[in-house]
């Protein structure tokens, strides 16, 4: 939610939000959360210039899972990628990151002619993005809409990211 207490359901959530209410899928010790932090929070201290400071605890936790990588994250973050409108197709990878199945995603993107999407729409998917919306739809995380579509370019709101993390925590 927001500081003021509220959520917010129909607002759409940017790449940044994404990625740090995914980091929340998984519970930390306390002293291992310590470690983390001490590890991450320099290099974000320094790409952020101080911003953000608020997400340094889910955002240290995040770069040690490995939704991005250290360098990845600085190119995003500065280059303002992270702070635009999460899109349903980034949830998709994101999502499939947090839920640490690189090894699944491995093995399809070498049969990425083979992703058979049962989307209308599955052509406007980024190539490199199938793997992970195949794979977040067979777990049942993800679907389309009535007509059939997913809507990959779509943003996505609070409501939505938070149903999808809840059947991605279960």
């Amino acid at each position: 939610g927001y500081s003021d207490g509220t959520f917010g359901p129909e607002n759409n959530v940017t790449r940044f939000e994404t990625m740090l209410m995914l980091s929340r899928l998984h519970t930390i010790d306390s002293d291992l959360q310590k470690q983390i932090e001490n590890k991450y929070l320099p290099i974000i201290k320094e790409v952020t210039n101080g911003n953000d400071e608020w997400s340094y605890t889910e955002l240290s936790k995040a770069l040690s899972l490995k939704l991005l990588t250290d360098n990845k994250f600085k190119e995003l973050y500065q280059n303002g990628f992270l702070k635009k409108e999460a899109t349903r197709e980034d949830v998709a990878v994101f999502i499939v990151q947090a839920m640490c199945l690189q090894d699944e995603i491995d093995k399809l993107t070498s049969k990425l002619t083979q992703i058979n999407l049962p989307f209308n729409d599955h052509e406007q998917i980024k190539s490199e993005y199938k793997p992970y919306v195949s794979i977040a739809y067979e777990k049942g995380i993800i679907s389309g809409d009535n007509n059939k579509n997913f809507n990959p370019k779509n943003p996505i709101t609070r409501k939505e990211l938070a149903i999808i993390v809840c059947r991605a925590y279960e």
